[in-house]
């Protein structure tokens, strides 16, 4: 999309307003040198990228979202601003936008959260459901749902009476009761475990709002982690090629995708063996129970025991070089290894991760 002369005008007319709502506020030509760069970036149909580093007192915040809320009411696309932290985020949320929408009336924004921040409409009423009283059956299989007791049932009739006469949103961190994880786990949801449109909560549902309210909004506040996850799976934002993204703060964003998008475990060369043991058990049984046609590669057991005995070599010449690399250990640490590894009669028993409680 070309930069009309109407928009031009429109951020210019925005940015002379300033003044009328900031005291003191005098225009700065790097101020202006970054809301024509922004613009010129937005507004590029060859998904043009921008890197600004500049100065504490220029007015980043501003000098984007100006130029970004006329593109984004242009291309009927929001924008989504991404922050590292809450303290950004909250400022923008709290105060620059507040302060645009003197100058912008119309002005739509919103927040935008992970699913794990929203409350769980159907969790949430099956725990404050009283006894004997039939329930979502479905609350009952969810692995992760504990029954909670009569004091967590007792908050949750209270966040379920804030909720349903709207005093709250249904988001954790806007209540202002402190909410414990062990409580929240059993009010929130994740995608594996969400009924979507077949809820019957979903009407009111407060992720499903939000989305909703997104697709209606100029401006989101999202957070990296947000936007990065939002990357792999179902997310409360719209598709990348649907939003005008800016992130700020973005030397963080390294460090946050790696935390975002990593996959970590651990596991003893004890459990290794087993776990490989046990997959060759599966395999066995599954020839012979379902005795396939045409059987999968995998079905040649002795070529799969001999890939899983080099799997072995490699995981224990792996743990030798790890072991090398760590520290020695201490009188207590070797004495705590002896004795799990004898508990186990293991001679080549390795601790890949050993914790120590009290020195």
């Amino acid at each position: 999309m070309a930069l009309s002369s109407s928009i031009k005008n429109q951020i210019s007319q925005w940015h002379k307003a300033l003044s009328i709502h900031i005291d003191g506020f005098i225009p700065r030509a790097p101020q202006r040198q970054m809301i024509a760069e922004v613009a010129m970036t937005l507004a590029d149909e060859e998904g043009r990228h921008l890197v600004i580093e500049a100065s504490t007192g220029v007015g980043k915040t501003l000098s984007y979202l100006i130029p970004g809320i006329a593109i984004s009411r242009a291309e009927q696309k929001p924008l989504v601003v991404s922050t590292a932290n809450v303290a950004l985020q909250d400022q923008i949320y709290s105060k620059d936008l507040p302060l645009l929408r003197k100058i912008i009336p119309d002005l739509k924004y919103t927040g935008a959260f992970g699913r794990a921040r929203y409350v769980c409409p159907r969790n949430l009423e099956a725990i404050c459901a009283a006894e004997g009283e039939q329930i979502d059956l479905m609350f009952l299989v969810e692995d992760q749902t504990e029954i909670a007791n009569s004091e967590e049932r007792e908050l949750c009739r209270r966040l379920r009476s804030d909720y349903t006469t709207f005093v709250w949103d249904g988001l954790r961190d806007h209540h202002k009761l402190a909410l414990t994880d062990s409580l929240w786990t059993k009010i929130s949801t994740d995608k594996m475990n969400c009924l979507a449109r077949n809820c019957q909560f979903y009407s009111r549902c407060p992720f499903f709002l939000a989305r909703r309210e997104i697709e209606d909004a100029d401006v989101v506040v999202a957070n990296h982690s947000l936007v990065m996850a939002a990357l792999e799976s179902e997310s409360v934002l719209p598709e990348a090629k649907n939003l005008l993204l800016v992130l700020d703060e973005g030397h963080h964003i390294p460090e946050v995708a790696r935390d975002a998008l990593e996959v970590e475990g651990e596991i003893t060369l004890f459990q290794l063996n087993g776990q490989l043991d046990a997959f060759i058990r599966h395999v066995e049984q599954y020839l012979v129970q379902f005795r396939p046609t045409k059987p999968p590669a995998l079905a040649n057991i002795p070529r799969l025991q001999t890939h899983c005995a080099t799997i072995r070599e490699h995981f224990t010449e792996l743990a030798e070089i790890t072991q090398a690399l760590l520290p020695e250990r201490g009188e207590a640490e070797e004495y705590l290894s002896n004795r799990i590894a004898s508990m186990f009669h293991l001679d080549n028993l390795v601790l890949m991760y050993l914790i120590i409680i009290d020195h």
